[in-house]
């Protein structure tokens, strides 16, 4: 989801260097600590080696999984025509989405020519979508290996949610706020369907 949401607000190029540079900091800091603690690993690997040996393998489902949310960042990033074109787009009679739009931009100003990014209609959507994931993730991700509860499935489905919201485009007019479903939408529902499928 992290990289999702680089690759979509900043560029998909943010999103493969956080990718790359998370893997080789990984790397790095596994060979350090494999340095370090070498006498430690020894030991270990010999008690469980017999316990483990030949056993480990990696289940389909776990596969399905990881292929899925690469395809989830895939989706959520790239910004080639099928995923940036429009699906079809509604209208909803909202006459505040305007003025919020333009109170954002008295707070946060917008001017490309001098670098102001602002907060978009949609961004603070997003913003608030974010921190009521903040605000319930503790009731229902803080003790998951005791199993899924209310809390867990709420939080798993406004990231879902949150997701769907960040592959739209979101537009305030005049007394109306247009929704444009585009293919991004549909590829990410696409991958949040198969990371449900292979989770299960």
């Amino acid at each position: 989801m992290a990289l999702a949401y680089t690759g979509s607000i900043l560029a998909p190029e943010f999103a493969i260097a956080r990718l790359l540079l998370c893997l080789l900091y990984g790397i790095g800091i596994g060979m350090l600590m494999a340095m370090l603690f070498w006498r430690d690993d020894a030991s270990h690997d010999a008690e469980t080696d017999t316990l483990f040996a030949e056993k480990a393998n990696i289940a389909p489902a776990a596969l399905g999984v990881l292929v899925s949310l690469v395809g989830l960042l895939i989706a959520g990033t790239l910004k080639l025509w099928p995923l940036t074109a429009t699906v079809f787009s509604l209208e909803l009679p909202l006459s505040w989405a305007q003025a919020w739009q333009d109170k954002l931009f008295a707070w946060v100003p917008f001017d490309a020519a001098r670098g102001e990014e602002g907060v978009s209609f949609q961004g603070s959507v997003l913003i608030a979508l974010l921190l009521l994931i903040a605000a319930i993730a503790w009731k229902g991700l803080e003790n998951i290996v005791e199993g899924a509860n209310q809390w867990t499935w709420l939080t798993l489905g406004l990231s879902a949610i949150t997701l769907a919201v960040a592959a739209m485009r979101l537009t305030p007019g005049p007394g109306t706020l247009e929704i444009a479903f585009t293919g991004r939408v549909v590829g990410v529902t696409l991958a949040l369907e198969a990371v449900w499928h292979f989770a299960q």
